[in-house]
């Protein structure tokens, strides 16, 4: 999703917005991508870790994963809900964007 997020052009929202803010929302949504895969793989850590540790310290380590990948989450999301208010994008203004960029892509 990285390349359609790094194709996304104004003219996708038929506005024109500050160019450098916008920049730094792309690159917040790529982060935002990326810290996804890392909450996702500390879930699956935490799910082996109670499958093989079992009891409590199994249970420990997938709580304590299970909040750092909230945590890592929602940190991403908020720095990318910052830049769009900034723009004045709404998250239906984005993902019809997104949309319309995979279409010109194909």
């Amino acid at each position: 999703m990285s390349k359609v997020i790094d194709e996304l052009s104004q003219d996708d929202f038929g506005k024109s917005f500050d160019t450098k803010i916008f920049g730094e929302l792309k690159q917040k949504m790529n982060d935002q991508e990326k810290s996804g895969f890392i909450a996702l793989a500390l879930q699956i850590v935490g799910l082996i870790a109670i499958i093989s540790l079992g009891g409590l310290v199994g249970l420990a380590v997938l709580f304590t994963t299970l909040i750092a990948a909230m945590i890592i989450a929602l940190s991403s999301r908020k720095a990318v809900k910052k830049h769009q208010d900034m723009l004045g994008i709404t998250n239906a203004e984005l993902k019809e964007a997104l949309a319309a960029r995979r279409k010109k892509m194909k």
